[in-house]
């Protein structure tokens, strides 16, 4: 009986030694993360705060590569294509909530292809107009865009698209 347990302690340890020889600490490389958007854009300047930070706290370097076009599309394409392997990362503010609902023909499932990790900032984002507007909420820009196809327009830093194409 004493044979018998010796034998499976030993195996038993065998066995996780094996694991954690297989077992690899991650990073062990360089990480790259992606930003959709161009250089000094805020994305941009919290994806560089976030990369400083990663190195430091992982001790592997967190390189910032800026993939701007197509309203972000360019470089959240690439990191789903990327190996899941965690060493392509994307900094995504608006890539998966707000491009995929402004784009006929998304070319990435902001489900299917990303796994969230963490959220990293809150901007807070508005709509306003002239005080002297006929607007005095969004259900009455709604309902006059709806029924003036083509007469409101807008401005953005960021996506640009009709307004009269999603609402008409």
């Amino acid at each position: 009986m004493l044979k018998f347990i010796r034998t499976a302690l030993l195996g038993a340890s065998c066995a996780l030694a094996a694991t954690a020889a297989l077992a690899q600490a991650y990073p062990t490389k360089p990480i790259k993360m992606v930003v959709a958007y161009g250089p000094g854009s805020g994305a941009d300047i919290v994806g560089r705060i976030l990369a400083e930070r990663l190195t430091q706290q992982l001790g592997q370097t967190v390189v910032v590569e800026n993939l701007a076009g197509a309203g972000g599309a360019l470089g959240t394409n690439l990191v789903a294509k990327a190996a899941p392997d965690g060493y392509t990362i994307l900094m995504a503010p608006t890539t998966l909530t707000v491009s995929p609902a402004l784009q006929a023909t998304p070319s990435y499932d902001p489900v299917k292809n990303f796994t969230g990790v963490t959220r990293v900032a809150i901007q807070p984002m508005a709509i306003v107009t002239s005080a002297d507007s006929p607007f005095k909420s969004m259900k009455d820009m709604m309902a006059f865009a709806k029924a003036n196809p083509g007469k409101l327009s807008y401005g953005t830093s960021g996506k640009v698209r009709r307004a009269t194409s999603k609402w008409s």
